[in-house]
């Protein structure tokens, strides 16, 4: 498994921009402090987001908000092609367009010249964070904020509703307000009316994961984001914070979804983490 920190740009230029193409993965539940925007030229699949499901396919661009979770539920066969673009707002200077970045549509149907035109500012924005010649930061600005003009104008026009289960939406919010602490599925039936069976049912029905693994996740998303942004913090603290009262299960759990320990996590994204 390959080892990605979910947001690693340099501070002086705090965007990433990068072309993904292959055999869809399935990824694990995670979030970020950037703005993160995809465009699809290729594949089809779903994104879930807060208990809602969007479903996506070519000629589409989806938005994420920061420290919005999600994960990626790709279709069983198919190859996919996209752009992936993660910044951090305050990098626009512009307030007029941080607050577009931060209320972009989650989805956006694109037509006609729209794709060629957002994925070759994408491809533009590559080269100059690539290139870094004179004035590279100003250029990099002002394709941002074409990029999220076109992605408003796009934005505009009536998108596929999302897919909702109001049950399996009202448990993920409860477990995105409650994952650091111990999981009482007895608590959890009688808090929603329903038996332990049919919430168990309904939720990974619609979500395609269990309850219990769901939660796993939610906490692995947040111990990587505290590992990302706290580079001298313990990792036994970390396991503690997010939920998790066995530092072994957490290790296991950390290296299922990452590929790598949570110390290795740490010295990844941080060179001068001592652990």
């Amino acid at each position: 498994m390959r080892h990605e920190t979910i947001f690693n740009a340099p501070a002086r230029c705090p965007v990433r921009v990068e072309e993904q193409a292959g055999q869809p993965v399935r990824t694990a539940l995670a979030y970020h402090r950037a703005c993160e925007f995809q465009l699809i030229l290729k594949g089809r699949g779903v994104y879930l987001i807060g208990g809602k499901k969007y479903a996506f396919r070519p000629n589409m661009a989806l938005a994420f908000r920061p420290n919005q979770a999600h994960c990626y539920l790709p279709a069983p066969s198919g190859l996919h092609a996209k752009w992936r673009l993660m910044f951090e707002p305050a990098f626009l200077k512009d307030r007029t367009l941080q607050r577009l970045a931060l209320a972009a549509p989650t989805q956006a149907l694109l037509q006609e010249t729209e794709p060629a035109a957002m994925a070759l500012l994408f491809r533009q924005m590559r080269d100059e964070l690539t290139g870094q010649a004179q004035h590279w930061r100003e250029i990099v600005r002002l394709k941002l904020g074409e990029f999220l003009w076109l992605l408003q104008r796009a934005g505009a026009r009536p998108a596929p509703a999302p897919a909702v289960h109001p049950l399996a939406q009202q448990i993920a919010e409860h477990l995105e307000r409650e994952f650091a602490r111990p999981l009482d599925m007895d608590g959890l039936a009688r808090r929603f009316g329903y038996s332990e069976s049919h919430l168990a049912h309904v939720f990974k029905g619609h979500m395609q994961i269990s309850i219990k693994q769901y939660l796993f996740q939610r906490r692995i998303a947040e111990a990587r984001r505290q590992l990302e942004e706290s580079p001298r913090v313990k990792t036994s603290a970390v396991a503690a914070n997010v939920g998790f009262h066995h530092y072994g299960l957490f290790q296991r759990k950390f290296r299922q979804w990452t590929g790598v320990t949570p110390a290795a996590y740490c010295r990844n994204a941080h060179p001068d983490c001592r652990i």
